[in-house]
């Protein structure tokens, strides 16, 4: 899906978005973040190369934004946008990265972690407030 799910795209798509990902002629592009998720957006209005252009202006903005570029972790280039799977502490010392977590216990149906880190992210929010 890397080097050839985009058509003729494919090799500037793997430059500049750096996901995996392959579109269909319906309009939809199914995107992966390794070890993270996988997307699928739908919307018809196709490119030259047969892509969908909101598709794969949602790709751009996603690595514009987030570090899920697959470079993004050996270069410079990564360091200032967000990481939701790394770790980050606060002044406080409470977790920031969440998010990660919450979809590792989604996808594998762990309930009680999804609640566990609910709790956890309220109740260190509301220890904040009384500060």
């Amino acid at each position: 899906m890397f080097s050839c799910g985009m058509y003729d795209y494919s090799g500037e798509f793997a430059y500049s978005i750096g996901l995996p990902a392959k579109s269909g002629v319906a309009g939809c592009v199914l995107v992966v973040v390794p070890n993270l998720f996988g997307l699928c957006i739908w919307s018809p209005p196709l490119d030259k190369q047969g892509n969908s252009v909101r598709g794969v202006d949602f790709c751009t903005r996603l690595t514009a934004q987030y570090a899920f570029h697959v470079f993004d972790t050996i270069t410079v280039g990564g360091v200032a946008k967000k990481d939701p799977r790394r770790k980050e502490k606060t002044d406080e010392g409470a977790s920031t990265g969440n998010v990660s977590e919450m979809c590792y216990a989604a996808a594998s149906g762990d309930l009680a972690r999804l609640r566990y880190v609910q709790l956890r992210a309220h109740s260190s929010s509301h220890s904040r407030r009384r500060c």
